[in-house]
């Protein structure tokens, strides 16, 4: 989106530009970081007034510093005649950027997939779409394969090369991004061009970094997004004082924009980073590290849930919050009283669906977007928002899609027993049978010592011999890197 927005208007190719800005597009959709990283100076001003004084004060004594004034929203905003002369005025509006469709009918659709619209703007019809003709397209065919397809393969090649360059762990969110928004089009009736072949390069690439790099996360840091999960309290409580996190059990990229395809007409941004979760990649270990802000291996009981509303309050007790202001729910209609300042919610519908799916990963995702299209979560994230909590989501691992290789007459000690790509044992005696599955011992990095993790190949899991599964528990990029989002409100 950002390019679109920059090569319509031709903000960056002149050194002063005033923005009129009548969408809170520039906010929006983040243009102020690019055109700083282009070396541009970017000011703010509410009023013509505040305009000239800082073209007297400042513009006239620095003519050769790069800057992008921005005025605000409002309609009454006016340049001055000599200072039009001498920068170049732009009116930033969905009218200028998408010239083809109803520009005030786009801006009543703040969870749109903008940079979607972008990629194929240029190749709309040459008239002018009227408001039901443009609601039409957005709301229906533009997730139609003649108008997806192109995308959702960029998307798909982008992961791919993105994957193959990947040396940080910085580097796995766009290609997250990429390959679960491709994910979300393949398994929604747009095929995509050898999908398995592309998603094989991605994740042969993820499992060589793991293998590499992943032990070291612990001591990464990084100011936009907690790093391994186990962080999230951590990042989530810097600068905010009423905090409530949702943890969508079982969501991955994929499912996530899924469900944001669902609230394209609610009045929420979504800042989409990620997070990376713990092997085996189960929720008892991993939901257990989110809540308790701990690695797997300072828990007690690794492989159990039954604490995790205990150690929720324990630590944001710990960090100077009483009692009676922290809350915790295992549902999406919590009741929140007035004196709550933190609230953690699990909401379990996709690892719900996930383990009663019989048609793959294209029926996990119409569920979802069956369940989302009834209200809950948009219901949950409008009061949180309304009650004035700083609203984020995330995941405990994500999922793929598995053929099962048989059953193990030991199934080890793993908790979840649907979660079917991993098996974890006590002692190697329990292994012996490993013999006729396809698994890989992990090297155990944040695991406890006396346990064992045997996670199978991507594509393999155990269950009914040859039948397909929607599971968990390995180490591909799904179940893996999973989405942390901060939730806010869509300006204008």
């Amino acid at each position: 989106m950002q390019n679109r927005i920059f090569s319509r208007t031709g903000i960056l190719r002149v050194d002063q530009s005033i923005v009129l800005d009548r969408a809170c597009i520039w906010r929006n959709f983040g243009c102020e970081e690019r055109a700083k990283a282009a070396g541009y100076e970017v000011v703010y001003f509410d009023d013509s007034m505040a305009l000239r004084r800082y073209y007297e004060w400042d513009l006239q004594d620095r003519p050769d510093v790069k800057r992008v004034m921005v005025a605000d929203c409002r309609d009454d905003f006016h340049v001055p005649y000599d200072i039009a002369r001498r920068c170049m005025v732009v009116e930033l509006s969905f009218w200028t950027v998408f010239p083809m469709l109803d520009g005030t009918l786009l801006s009543q659709f703040p969870g749109l997939n903008y940079d979607h619209l972008a990629f194929i703007a240029d190749a709309l019809p040459p008239r002018r779409m009227d408001k039901a003709e443009t609601s039409c397209f957005l709301l229906r065919e533009m997730n139609t394969p003649r108008w997806a397809k192109g995308y959702a393969e960029a998307m798909l090649d982008r992961a791919v090369a993105l994957a193959e360059a990947a040396s940080s762990h910085r580097d796995w969110t766009p290609v997250a991004i990429a390959f679960g928004m491709a994910s979300m089009f393949q398994h929604s009736g747009v095929p995509l061009a050898d999908y398995a072949g592309k998603r094989a390069k991605v994740e042969a690439a993820f499992a060589a970094w793991v293998e590499a790099k992943y032990a070291m996360l612990s001591g990464s840091v990084d100011t936009r997004r907690p790093v391994l999960l186990n962080k999230v309290n951590d990042f989530i409580r810097k600068g905010n004082t009423k905090i409530a996190l949702i943890v969508m059990d079982g969501m991955s990229f994929e499912n996530f924009f899924a469900l944001r395809r669902m609230s394209i007409n609610e009045r929420f941004s979504w800042n989409v980073q990620a997070s990376f979760s713990f092997f085996p990649t189960v929720t008892s270990v991993a939901r257990q590290s989110i809540f308790s802000g701990k690695l797997p291996e300072e828990h007690i009981k690794p492989f159990c849930l039954d604490n995790e509303d205990k150690q929720w309050f324990e630590w944001w007790q710990a960090h100077g919050y009483k009692k009676h202001e922290i809350a915790f729910f295992k549902h999406e209609a919590p009741n929140i009283d007035p004196q709550v300042k933190v609230v953690g919610i699990v909401v379990d519908i996709c690892d719900h669906l996930l383990h009663n799916e019989v048609q793959g990963l294209d029926g996990l995702q119409q569920g979802i977007e069956n369940w989302a299209a009834h209200g809950a979560l948009v219901k949950l994230i409008s009061d949180l928002q309304w009650r004035g909590f700083a609203v984020f989501m995330t995941s405990d691992h994500g999922n793929t899609s598995a053929i099962a290789e048989g059953r193990f007459t030991k199934p080890g000690v793993l908790a979840d027993p649907v979660s079917r790509r991993a098996v974890i044992y006590q002692s190697f005696a329990d292994a012996l049978e490993l013999d006729k599955f396809s698994t890989l011992r992990y090297s155990g990095s944040y695991l406890p010592e006396g346990y064992t993790a045997y996670l199978f190949e991507d594509g393999k899991c155990y269950g009914n011999s040859g039948t397909e599964y929607i599971t968990h528990g390995g180490m591909t990029l799904e179940e893996t890197v999973v989405p942390f989002v901060r939730i806010g409100d869509f300006y204008g």
